[in-house]
Protein backbone atom coordinates (compact mmCIF):
# COMPACT_ATOMS: atom_id res chain seq x y z
CA UNK A 1 0.00 0.00 0.00
CA UNK A 2 1.29 3.48 -1.28
CA UNK A 3 0.67 6.09 1.92
CA UNK A 4 1.18 9.53 0.47
CA UNK A 5 1.47 12.96 3.09
CA UNK A 6 1.46 16.52 3.02
CA UNK A 7 3.64 17.42 5.48
CA UNK A 8 2.78 20.89 6.94
CA UNK A 9 4.66 23.76 6.23
CA UNK A 10 5.45 25.52 9.52
CA UNK A 11 8.11 22.95 10.08
CA UNK A 12 8.78 19.19 11.79
CA UNK A 13 8.48 19.99 15.06
CA UNK A 14 4.71 21.52 15.05
CA UNK A 15 3.66 18.43 12.45
CA UNK A 16 1.59 15.64 13.61
CA UNK A 17 1.90 13.66 10.72
CA UNK A 18 6.18 13.40 10.24
CA UNK A 19 6.58 11.43 13.83
CA UNK A 20 3.52 9.04 13.56
CA UNK A 21 4.01 8.00 9.49
CA UNK A 22 8.08 7.37 10.89
CA UNK A 23 6.68 5.13 13.38
CA UNK A 24 3.87 3.41 11.61
CA UNK A 25 7.11 3.28 8.63
CA UNK A 26 9.16 1.49 10.48
CA UNK A 27 6.52 -0.68 11.78
CA UNK A 28 5.32 -1.63 8.29
CA UNK A 29 8.17 -2.33 6.58
CA UNK A 30 5.72 -3.68 3.21
CA UNK A 31 3.92 -0.31 3.01
CA UNK A 32 5.42 2.57 1.15
CA UNK A 33 5.18 5.84 2.63
CA UNK A 34 5.40 9.51 0.22
CA UNK A 35 6.08 12.72 1.79
CA UNK A 36 4.98 16.35 -0.03
CA UNK A 37 7.34 18.28 1.86
CA UNK A 38 7.21 22.07 1.35
CA UNK A 39 10.70 22.77 2.54
CA UNK A 40 13.06 19.67 1.52
CA UNK A 41 15.53 21.48 4.15
CA UNK A 42 13.15 19.89 6.61
CA UNK A 43 13.95 16.91 5.06
CA UNK A 44 16.09 14.43 7.77
CA UNK A 45 19.52 12.93 6.85
CA UNK A 46 18.17 9.43 7.01
CA UNK A 47 15.08 7.79 6.51
CA UNK A 48 13.37 4.34 6.78
CA UNK A 49 13.85 2.45 3.03
CA UNK A 50 9.74 2.75 2.35
CA UNK A 51 10.07 6.46 2.70
CA UNK A 52 10.67 9.20 0.11
CA UNK A 53 10.58 12.54 0.03
CA UNK A 54 8.97 14.29 -2.55
CA UNK A 55 9.69 18.48 -2.71
CA UNK A 56 6.34 20.40 -3.12
CA UNK A 57 6.73 22.16 -6.60
CA UNK A 58 5.83 25.20 -7.31
CA UNK A 59 6.53 25.81 -3.39
CA UNK A 60 3.63 26.81 -1.67
CA UNK A 61 3.49 30.49 -0.64
CA UNK A 62 0.11 31.97 -1.15
CA UNK A 63 -3.24 30.86 -1.56
CA UNK A 64 -3.40 30.66 -5.14
CA UNK A 65 -0.13 28.89 -5.05
CA UNK A 66 -1.57 26.26 -2.59
CA UNK A 67 -5.07 25.72 -4.29
CA UNK A 68 -3.43 25.45 -7.56
CA UNK A 69 -0.76 22.54 -6.33
CA UNK A 70 -3.72 20.40 -4.14
CA UNK A 71 -6.55 20.42 -6.95
CA UNK A 72 -4.11 20.73 -10.81
CA UNK A 73 -0.58 19.16 -9.36
CA UNK A 74 -1.53 16.95 -6.53
CA UNK A 75 -4.15 14.89 -8.72
CA UNK A 76 -1.98 13.78 -11.11
CA UNK A 77 1.00 13.08 -8.89
CA UNK A 78 -1.69 10.48 -6.70
CA UNK A 79 -2.75 8.95 -9.92
CA UNK A 80 0.67 8.27 -11.03
CA UNK A 81 2.24 6.73 -7.78
CA UNK A 82 -1.11 5.27 -7.06
CA UNK A 83 -1.74 6.44 -3.70
CA UNK A 84 -4.23 4.03 -1.87
CA UNK A 85 -4.44 7.46 0.72
CA UNK A 86 -3.44 10.92 1.18
CA UNK A 87 -3.27 12.44 4.13
CA UNK A 88 -3.26 16.10 4.95
CA UNK A 89 -2.70 18.74 7.87
CA UNK A 90 -2.20 21.61 5.84
CA UNK A 91 -6.17 22.21 6.63
CA UNK A 92 -6.78 21.64 2.82
CA UNK A 93 -7.72 19.21 0.53
CA UNK A 94 -7.90 18.27 -3.23
CA UNK A 95 -11.63 18.87 -4.49
CA UNK A 96 -10.13 16.69 -8.08
CA UNK A 97 -8.70 13.68 -6.96
CA UNK A 98 -10.21 10.19 -6.77
CA UNK A 99 -7.90 8.72 -4.09
CA UNK A 100 -9.66 8.92 -0.41
CA UNK A 101 -8.34 11.62 1.59
CA UNK A 102 -8.29 12.59 5.67
CA UNK A 103 -7.77 15.40 7.06
CA UNK A 104 -5.91 16.28 10.53
CA UNK A 105 -6.68 19.07 12.03
CA UNK A 106 -4.89 20.82 14.84
CA UNK A 107 -5.99 24.42 15.01
CA UNK A 108 -9.47 25.76 13.87
CA UNK A 109 -8.34 29.15 14.80
CA UNK A 110 -8.88 30.41 10.96
CA UNK A 111 -12.61 29.88 11.39
CA UNK A 112 -12.67 32.09 14.58
CA UNK A 113 -13.19 36.45 13.62
CA UNK A 114 -10.47 37.23 14.58
CA UNK A 115 -7.44 35.15 14.52
CA UNK A 116 -4.27 35.41 16.78
CA UNK A 117 -1.95 33.26 14.64
CA UNK A 118 -2.60 34.56 10.92
CA UNK A 119 -0.96 32.90 7.98
CA UNK A 120 -2.09 34.55 4.93
CA UNK A 121 -4.15 31.79 4.23
CA UNK A 122 -7.48 32.81 6.29
CA UNK A 123 -9.47 34.38 3.38
CA UNK A 124 -9.48 31.28 1.31
CA UNK A 125 -9.61 28.88 4.31
CA UNK A 126 -12.81 30.57 5.10
CA UNK A 127 -14.45 30.01 1.69
CA UNK A 128 -13.28 26.92 1.16
CA UNK A 129 -12.97 25.05 4.37
CA UNK A 130 -16.96 23.36 4.09
CA UNK A 131 -15.91 22.06 0.47
CA UNK A 132 -12.82 20.58 1.74
CA UNK A 133 -14.50 19.07 4.97
CA UNK A 134 -16.83 17.73 2.80
CA UNK A 135 -14.74 16.38 0.48
CA UNK A 136 -12.25 14.19 3.27
CA UNK A 137 -12.94 10.77 3.91
CA UNK A 138 -11.87 11.11 7.34
CA UNK A 139 -11.27 13.94 9.84
CA UNK A 140 -8.81 13.45 12.86
CA UNK A 141 -8.53 15.88 15.65
CA UNK A 142 -5.67 16.16 17.76
CA UNK A 143 -6.74 18.27 19.93
CA UNK A 144 -10.52 17.49 21.69
CA UNK A 145 -12.42 20.83 21.81
CA UNK A 146 -11.97 20.74 17.82
CA UNK A 147 -14.73 17.79 17.44
CA UNK A 148 -17.50 19.42 19.35
CA UNK A 149 -16.61 22.74 17.96
CA UNK A 150 -17.20 21.68 14.27
CA UNK A 151 -19.85 19.57 14.99
CA UNK A 152 -22.02 22.29 16.23
CA UNK A 153 -21.05 23.72 12.63
CA UNK A 154 -20.75 20.67 10.20
CA UNK A 155 -23.29 18.24 12.13
CA UNK A 156 -22.89 15.59 9.06
CA UNK A 157 -19.28 15.11 10.30
CA UNK A 158 -20.42 13.13 13.10
CA UNK A 159 -19.58 10.08 11.44
CA UNK A 160 -16.21 10.55 9.74
CA UNK A 161 -13.97 12.85 12.56
CA UNK A 162 -12.13 10.86 14.96
CA UNK A 163 -10.23 12.31 18.24
CA UNK A 164 -6.26 10.75 18.41
CA UNK A 165 -4.32 13.78 20.76
CA UNK A 166 -0.79 13.41 19.89
CA UNK A 167 2.61 13.06 20.89
CA UNK A 168 4.80 15.27 23.25
CA UNK A 169 8.54 16.53 23.07
CA UNK A 170 10.53 14.05 24.47
CA UNK A 171 13.00 17.07 25.63
CA UNK A 172 10.41 17.76 28.02
CA UNK A 173 10.51 16.07 31.24
CA UNK A 174 11.23 16.24 35.08
CA UNK A 175 14.67 17.22 36.11
CA UNK A 176 17.07 16.58 39.29
CA UNK A 177 17.25 18.61 41.95
CA UNK A 178 21.01 19.71 41.17
CA UNK A 179 19.74 20.38 37.59
CA UNK A 180 17.06 22.49 38.90
CA UNK A 181 19.41 24.43 41.33
CA UNK A 182 21.87 25.57 38.23
CA UNK A 183 19.14 26.90 36.32
CA UNK A 184 17.89 29.01 39.30
CA UNK A 185 21.62 29.83 39.89
CA UNK A 186 21.83 30.70 35.86
CA UNK A 187 18.66 32.84 35.93
CA UNK A 188 17.24 34.37 38.98
CA UNK A 189 20.54 34.25 41.48
CA UNK A 190 19.07 31.22 43.04
CA UNK A 191 15.57 32.57 43.80
CA UNK A 192 12.28 30.42 42.69
CA UNK A 193 10.52 31.86 39.65
CA UNK A 194 6.80 31.43 37.91
CA UNK A 195 7.32 30.76 34.09
CA UNK A 196 5.28 32.08 31.81
CA UNK A 197 4.99 31.96 27.67
CA UNK A 198 5.25 35.58 25.99
CA UNK A 199 3.95 35.07 22.51
CA UNK A 200 1.24 36.16 20.00
CA UNK A 201 -1.45 34.06 22.04
CA UNK A 202 -0.97 35.22 25.33
CA UNK A 203 0.25 39.36 24.83
CA UNK A 204 -3.49 40.11 25.49
CA UNK A 205 -3.12 38.69 29.23
CA UNK A 206 0.48 39.23 29.91
CA UNK A 207 -0.13 42.48 31.19
CA UNK A 208 -2.87 41.05 33.57
CA UNK A 209 -0.27 38.38 35.20
CA UNK A 210 2.08 41.01 35.63
CA UNK A 211 -0.35 43.02 37.71
CA UNK A 212 -1.34 39.46 39.37
CA UNK A 213 2.55 39.39 40.20
CA UNK A 214 2.02 42.60 41.80
CA UNK A 215 -0.47 41.48 43.97
CA UNK A 216 1.13 38.34 44.77
CA UNK A 217 4.02 40.11 46.10
CA UNK A 218 2.35 42.72 47.91
CA UNK A 219 0.47 39.91 49.72
CA UNK A 220 3.34 37.58 50.55
CA UNK A 221 6.10 39.39 50.63
CA UNK A 222 7.79 36.83 48.89
CA UNK A 223 11.12 36.86 47.00
CA UNK A 224 10.14 34.72 43.92
CA UNK A 225 10.01 35.63 40.48
CA UNK A 226 8.75 35.73 37.37
CA UNK A 227 10.03 34.60 34.37
CA UNK A 228 8.75 35.84 30.62
CA UNK A 229 9.76 33.62 27.93
CA UNK A 230 9.70 35.58 24.29
CA UNK A 231 8.00 33.23 21.59
CA UNK A 232 8.51 34.90 18.41
CA UNK A 233 7.92 38.46 19.96
CA UNK A 234 10.01 41.15 21.69
CA UNK A 235 9.60 42.49 25.35
CA UNK A 236 8.46 45.64 24.07
CA UNK A 237 5.34 43.94 21.72
CA UNK A 238 4.40 42.51 25.09
CA UNK A 239 4.49 45.29 27.58
CA UNK A 240 4.72 48.64 26.19
CA UNK A 241 5.77 50.67 29.26
CA UNK A 242 7.74 48.25 31.22
CA UNK A 243 10.16 50.43 32.67
CA UNK A 244 7.30 51.90 35.29
CA UNK A 245 6.43 48.35 36.54
CA UNK A 246 6.99 48.63 39.96
CA UNK A 247 8.54 44.80 40.44
CA UNK A 248 10.70 45.29 36.91
CA UNK A 249 13.89 44.30 38.72
CA UNK A 250 12.17 40.94 39.80
CA UNK A 251 10.63 39.99 36.21
CA UNK A 252 13.38 38.45 33.81
CA UNK A 253 12.76 38.58 29.75
CA UNK A 254 14.33 35.22 28.41
CA UNK A 255 14.84 35.34 24.36
CA UNK A 256 13.64 32.58 22.91
CA UNK A 257 15.67 29.29 23.30
CA UNK A 258 15.70 25.97 21.87
CA UNK A 259 13.81 23.18 22.94
CA UNK A 260 16.37 21.64 24.79
CA UNK A 261 16.93 24.95 26.75
CA UNK A 262 13.18 25.84 27.24
CA UNK A 263 12.69 22.16 28.70
CA UNK A 264 14.82 22.95 31.67
CA UNK A 265 14.18 25.84 32.07
CA UNK A 266 10.15 25.22 32.19
CA UNK A 267 11.00 21.89 34.80
CA UNK A 268 12.58 24.67 36.99
CA UNK A 269 9.76 26.83 37.86
CA UNK A 270 8.09 26.68 41.04
CA UNK A 271 4.21 26.87 38.56
CA UNK A 272 3.16 27.46 34.62
CA UNK A 273 1.46 30.74 34.03
CA UNK A 274 -0.26 30.10 30.33
CA UNK A 275 -3.02 32.37 28.97
CA UNK A 276 -3.94 31.74 25.46
CA UNK A 277 -6.57 34.35 24.11
CA UNK A 278 -7.46 31.03 22.60
CA UNK A 279 -6.17 27.72 22.80
CA UNK A 280 -4.52 26.10 19.27
CA UNK A 281 -2.32 23.52 20.06
CA UNK A 282 -2.05 22.59 24.14
CA UNK A 283 1.81 21.27 23.68
CA UNK A 284 2.81 24.81 26.08
CA UNK A 285 0.44 23.79 29.43
CA UNK A 286 1.19 20.00 28.66
CA UNK A 287 4.69 20.30 28.29
CA UNK A 288 4.52 21.97 32.14
CA UNK A 289 2.42 18.94 33.19
CA UNK A 290 5.48 16.42 31.71
CA UNK A 291 7.92 18.51 33.78
CA UNK A 292 5.96 17.57 36.82
CA UNK A 293 5.11 21.44 36.91
CA UNK A 294 1.91 22.48 38.38
CA UNK A 295 -0.12 24.57 35.64
CA UNK A 296 -2.63 27.56 35.68
CA UNK A 297 -4.37 28.24 32.66
CA UNK A 298 -7.30 29.99 30.79
CA UNK A 299 -11.27 29.14 32.39
CA UNK A 300 -12.20 28.83 28.24
CA UNK A 301 -14.51 25.70 27.51
CA UNK A 302 -11.20 25.21 25.12
CA UNK A 303 -8.78 24.80 28.07
CA UNK A 304 -11.03 22.90 30.30
CA UNK A 305 -11.67 20.07 27.38
CA UNK A 306 -7.89 19.68 27.08
CA UNK A 307 -6.25 20.30 30.57
CA UNK A 308 -9.64 18.91 32.70
CA UNK A 309 -9.01 19.09 36.51
CA UNK A 310 -5.38 19.05 36.21
CA UNK A 311 -5.07 22.33 35.88
CA UNK A 312 -5.70 25.91 38.00
CA UNK A 313 -8.33 27.52 35.59
CA UNK A 314 -9.06 30.90 35.69
CA UNK A 315 -10.14 34.00 34.31
CA UNK A 316 -8.18 37.19 32.91
CA UNK A 317 -8.81 39.01 35.72
CA UNK A 318 -5.30 39.77 37.98
CA UNK A 319 -6.83 38.55 41.18
CA UNK A 320 -8.30 35.64 39.63
CA UNK A 321 -4.27 35.08 38.50
CA UNK A 322 -3.03 36.24 41.76
CA UNK A 323 -5.62 33.94 43.95
CA UNK A 324 -4.16 30.49 42.44
CA UNK A 325 -0.57 32.08 42.46
CA UNK A 326 -0.96 32.04 46.36
CA UNK A 327 -2.92 28.71 46.10
CA UNK A 328 -0.01 27.14 45.28
CA UNK A 329 2.69 28.65 47.23
CA UNK A 330 0.88 28.62 50.50
CA UNK A 331 -0.12 24.86 50.06
CA UNK A 332 2.47 22.54 49.23
CA UNK A 333 -0.23 19.70 49.18
CA UNK A 334 -2.27 21.46 47.21
CA UNK A 335 0.83 22.05 44.31
CA UNK A 336 2.01 17.93 45.07
CA UNK A 337 -1.63 17.38 44.60
CA UNK A 338 -2.04 19.38 41.00
CA UNK A 339 1.58 18.27 39.62
CA UNK A 340 0.65 14.68 40.29
CA UNK A 341 -2.78 14.78 38.41
CA UNK A 342 -0.94 16.81 35.77
CA UNK A 343 1.83 13.82 35.21
CA UNK A 344 -1.23 11.58 34.84
CA UNK A 345 -2.93 13.58 32.42
CA UNK A 346 0.42 14.12 30.24
CA UNK A 347 0.64 10.38 30.07
CA UNK A 348 -2.03 9.85 28.00
CA UNK A 349 -0.24 12.21 24.95
CA UNK A 350 1.88 10.01 23.53
CA UNK A 351 2.90 9.00 19.14
CA UNK A 352 2.31 5.51 19.08
CA UNK A 353 -1.13 5.62 20.44
CA UNK A 354 -1.74 8.96 18.15
CA UNK A 355 0.17 6.67 15.26
CA UNK A 356 -2.04 3.23 16.05
CA UNK A 357 -4.94 5.65 15.72
CA UNK A 358 -4.18 7.29 12.31
CA UNK A 359 -3.05 3.66 10.61
CA UNK A 360 -7.04 2.65 11.89
CA UNK A 361 -8.09 5.49 10.10
CA UNK A 362 -5.50 4.60 6.68
CA UNK A 363 -6.72 0.51 6.90
CA UNK A 364 -10.68 1.94 6.65
CA UNK A 365 -10.57 4.66 4.02
CA UNK A 366 -7.93 3.31 1.70
CA UNK A 367 -8.65 1.77 -1.54
CA UNK A 368 -8.09 -1.61 -2.46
Amino acid sequence: MIIAAHIRETGLQQSFLYPCLLLLANKYPEDRFIFFADKPTAAPGSFPANCTIIPVSPSIKNSLLLHYWYNFKLPGILQKINAAVFLTESTVCSLRTLTPQCMILQDISFLQKKNLLPNGNERYLKKFFAKFIHKTTAVLATENYITPTLLLKYPSLQSKITYTAHGLDKAYRPIEGNQKEEQLRRYTDGKEFFFCECSLLTRPNIVSVLKAFSLFKKRLKSNMQLLLLLNNISAKECINDFENYKYRQEVKFIPHQSDEKTALLLASAYACIYLPQTITAAYTGLHAMVCAIPLITSGSIEAQSVYKTAALHTGTDEKLIAGNMMLLYKDEVLRTKYIKKGEELAAEYNWPTAAGLLWQTILSISRN
